[in-house]
Protein backbone atom coordinates (compact mmCIF):
# COMPACT_ATOMS: atom_id res chain seq x y z
CA UNK A 1 0.00 0.00 0.00
CA UNK A 2 1.65 3.06 -0.90
CA UNK A 3 0.51 5.91 2.13
CA UNK A 4 1.14 9.70 1.74
CA UNK A 5 1.42 11.16 4.85
CA UNK A 6 1.11 14.74 5.53
CA UNK A 7 1.54 17.00 8.46
CA UNK A 8 3.38 19.98 9.29
CA UNK A 9 5.04 18.40 12.71
CA UNK A 10 7.88 16.55 11.74
CA UNK A 11 7.71 14.53 14.92
CA UNK A 12 4.11 12.89 13.43
CA UNK A 13 5.71 12.75 10.05
CA UNK A 14 8.62 10.96 11.41
CA UNK A 15 6.98 8.20 13.88
CA UNK A 16 3.65 7.80 11.40
CA UNK A 17 6.31 7.36 8.44
CA UNK A 18 8.50 4.59 10.48
CA UNK A 19 5.09 2.84 11.96
CA UNK A 20 3.77 2.43 8.60
CA UNK A 21 6.68 1.83 7.06
CA UNK A 22 6.94 -1.51 9.71
CA UNK A 23 3.82 -2.47 8.58
CA UNK A 24 4.64 -3.01 5.02
CA UNK A 25 3.94 0.43 3.59
CA UNK A 26 5.77 2.43 1.30
CA UNK A 27 5.72 5.92 2.51
CA UNK A 28 5.81 9.84 0.96
CA UNK A 29 5.76 12.78 3.44
CA UNK A 30 4.86 16.06 2.67
CA UNK A 31 5.09 18.98 5.30
CA UNK A 32 2.26 21.01 3.56
CA UNK A 33 -0.85 20.87 1.26
CA UNK A 34 1.43 22.29 -1.50
CA UNK A 35 4.31 19.67 -1.28
CA UNK A 36 1.31 16.93 -0.89
CA UNK A 37 -0.49 17.97 -4.35
CA UNK A 38 2.92 17.91 -5.93
CA UNK A 39 4.16 14.44 -4.43
CA UNK A 40 0.46 12.90 -5.39
CA UNK A 41 0.77 13.41 -8.83
CA UNK A 42 3.93 11.66 -9.01
CA UNK A 43 3.95 9.45 -5.92
CA UNK A 44 0.19 7.87 -6.44
CA UNK A 45 -0.85 6.85 -3.29
CA UNK A 46 -3.90 4.10 -2.19
CA UNK A 47 -4.37 6.76 0.71
CA UNK A 48 -3.59 9.78 1.82
CA UNK A 49 -3.05 10.38 5.66
CA UNK A 50 -3.74 14.18 6.29
CA UNK A 51 -3.77 16.53 9.02
CA UNK A 52 -6.36 18.67 9.37
CA UNK A 53 -4.49 21.78 10.76
CA UNK A 54 -2.01 22.72 7.46
CA UNK A 55 -0.27 25.80 7.42
CA UNK A 56 -0.91 26.54 3.82
CA UNK A 57 -4.24 24.59 2.40
CA UNK A 58 -7.04 24.11 4.95
CA UNK A 59 -6.72 20.19 5.76
CA UNK A 60 -10.64 20.13 4.87
CA UNK A 61 -10.02 20.91 1.23
CA UNK A 62 -7.51 19.00 0.16
CA UNK A 63 -9.56 15.85 0.08
CA UNK A 64 -11.14 17.28 -3.13
CA UNK A 65 -7.92 18.90 -3.97
CA UNK A 66 -5.91 15.52 -4.13
CA UNK A 67 -8.67 13.51 -5.46
CA UNK A 68 -8.84 16.04 -8.52
CA UNK A 69 -4.81 15.50 -8.84
CA UNK A 70 -5.35 11.95 -9.32
CA UNK A 71 -8.70 11.35 -11.03
CA UNK A 72 -8.39 8.13 -12.56
CA UNK A 73 -6.32 6.81 -9.56
CA UNK A 74 -8.68 5.62 -6.64
CA UNK A 75 -7.72 7.73 -3.57
CA UNK A 76 -8.90 7.20 0.46
CA UNK A 77 -7.97 10.16 2.52
CA UNK A 78 -8.30 9.76 6.06
CA UNK A 79 -7.91 12.71 8.75
CA UNK A 80 -5.74 12.81 11.25
CA UNK A 81 -6.65 15.19 13.94
CA UNK A 82 -6.45 16.38 18.13
CA UNK A 83 -10.04 17.72 17.47
CA UNK A 84 -12.71 16.56 20.07
CA UNK A 85 -14.60 14.03 18.67
CA UNK A 86 -17.88 15.50 18.02
CA UNK A 87 -16.50 18.06 15.73
CA UNK A 88 -14.57 15.49 14.35
CA UNK A 89 -17.53 13.70 12.65
CA UNK A 90 -19.02 16.55 11.37
CA UNK A 91 -15.36 17.98 9.53
CA UNK A 92 -14.86 14.75 8.42
CA UNK A 93 -18.77 14.64 6.74
CA UNK A 94 -17.97 18.09 4.98
CA UNK A 95 -14.36 17.60 4.25
CA UNK A 96 -15.28 14.12 2.53
CA UNK A 97 -12.52 11.99 4.36
CA UNK A 98 -13.21 8.15 4.28
CA UNK A 99 -12.37 8.34 7.62
CA UNK A 100 -10.73 10.24 10.61
CA UNK A 101 -8.43 9.02 13.80
CA UNK A 102 -7.70 11.28 16.54
CA UNK A 103 -3.96 12.03 17.61
CA UNK A 104 -2.12 10.59 19.06
CA UNK A 105 -3.69 7.78 17.20
CA UNK A 106 -3.22 3.60 18.70
CA UNK A 107 -1.57 1.38 16.00
CA UNK A 108 -4.82 -0.73 15.68
CA UNK A 109 -6.63 3.16 14.49
CA UNK A 110 -4.40 3.48 11.88
CA UNK A 111 -4.66 0.02 10.30
CA UNK A 112 -8.31 -0.14 10.51
CA UNK A 113 -8.43 3.61 8.50
CA UNK A 114 -6.38 2.32 5.91
CA UNK A 115 -7.59 -0.62 5.69
CA UNK A 116 -4.78 -2.84 6.55
CA UNK A 117 -5.42 -6.59 8.31
CA UNK A 118 -4.03 -8.41 10.90
CA UNK A 119 -1.47 -10.70 8.54
CA UNK A 120 0.27 -7.58 7.09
Amino acid sequence: MRVLIVDDDVEVLDVLSEVLSAQGCAVCLARTGGEAMAMATTFLPDVALVDVGLPDIDGATLPALLRAAVPDHPLRVIGHTGVAPARLREAARRAMFDALVLKPATLEQLRWALGIDGST
